[in-house]
């Protein structure tokens, strides 16, 4: 294997590819409260820039790390990973084919996404053997500012949900509003 091959491929960033690529390709697909226009709407400032800053923290700390894949089988970590983006991913798939169940429509199914990243992100965590660069790596370099950002998507999320809500059960109350003055 060539060098700069495997240097590609021992870089922690390489794991969170296959979040991107699930993120780009099923952004869409997400029922239209998850649109940017309608999710981020009436969500405050500072929780708007606290998400992007640690958002933006946890996916650069990744490219500053080094994974030894010879020794990942014997890392709890990667399992942890593993497991936690299949949960994230399943969270999506739900919202996306039953966007009409209790469950995507209760605070915990809607809120999913949000909130079980942290288990890739912890699972993350304990996989990564060292930092590229000449600093030690300790695990709370990165669980820190992923706690950090978990907290401030949910909050988003549970923004976004009451606001969903709100807006859900008004057009409701107007549908019956209607139905009783045609009567």
């Amino acid at each position: 294997m060539s060098e700069l091959l495997k240097q590609i491929c021992s870089n922690g960033f390489a794991l969170f590819i296959p979040i991107f690529l699930w993120n780009l390709i099923f952004l869409k697909k997400l029922p239209p409260v998850f649109e940017n226009k309608t999710f981020d709407k009436n969500i405050p400032k500072y929780v708007l820039i606290g998400e992007s800053i640690f958002r933006a923290i946890i996916f650069v700390i990744p490219i500053l790390t080094e994974i030894n894949f010879t020794k990942i089988s014997e890392s709890i970590g990667i399992y942890i990973f593993i497991t936690g983006v299949i949960v994230y991913f399943l969270t999506w798939l739900f919202l996306i084919y039953y966007p009409d169940s209790k469950w995507s429509k209760s605070i915990i199914g809607f809120c999913a996404p949000a909130f079980t990243p942290i288990i890739w992100l912890v699972g993350f965590a304990f996989t990564v053997n060292k930092f590229n660069i000449n600093i030690n790596y300790n695990i709370w370099f990165y669980l820190a500012p992923s706690i950090i950002f978990v907290f401030f998507h949910v909050v988003h999320s549970a923004i976004a949900f009451k606001n969903w809500n709100k807006n859900t059960n008004s057009l409701e109350i107007t549908k019956c509003n209607e139905i009783v003055s045609i009567r």
